[in-house]
């Protein structure tokens, strides 16, 4: 559990084994949260809460996690934060977008829709940055989205890959 700014055992000690429901193997290993760990985290935000809300929006994902610590640990970053790295060409940027463990959602402006389904990730949106429709399917790819095993859906998709591609096809190509 992400408390404080650290990552924390429960207070009792407790895991859950994350099972892969098509093989029953164990996944990965989560704590064990209880009425303790609810009461550290309300105690932890409400001390961070008066600097918090003098932060403005647009500022607040940069305050979660540096830019740095989400290349070099390889994070899943969830907030208002831009990576830029050169690359050499469409194939060397796609490589360096797929080389993460993580893959929920991902953005791209390019003329080939091929390229979107290139890109290891669960939801990509391709020349826009919109928000997520209902009726638009979701979950990640490898380390994303962890929890959603436990449904019918989840189920069924240890057997699938799904990926939900949304294309802006109003754009115009420069000569």
């Amino acid at each position: 559990m992400l408390i404080d700014g650290n990552w924390q055992a429960s207070v009792s000690g407790a895991v859950v084994d994350v099972e892969n429901p098509a093989n029953r193997q164990k996944i990965a290993e989560i704590p064990r949260g209880n009425a303790a760990d609810v009461d550290r985290a309300v105690q932890a935000a409400e001390r961070a809460f008066p600097a918090w809300r003098k932060v403005v929006t647009r500022d607040r994902g940069r305050m979660l996690l540096r830019i740095a610590d989400a290349m070099e640990a390889r994070g899943e970053v969830f907030g208002p934060v831009l990576v830029a790295i050169p690359g050499r060409d469409e194939a060397d940027a796609i490589r360096m977008a797929n080389d993460s463990h993580y893959g929920l959602a991902a953005y791209v402006w390019t003329h080939d829709v091929g390229t979107a389904h290139a890109i290891e990730s669960g939801w990509v949106q391709v020349n826009q940055g919109l928000g997520q429709q209902p009726v638009h399917s979701y979950g990640g790819y490898k380390q994303s989205g962890i929890g959603r095993e436990f449904s019918l859906e989840g189920m069924l998709d240890s057997f699938t890959q799904r990926k939900n591609v949304t294309v802006n096809l109003d754009v115009s190509r420069r000569q």
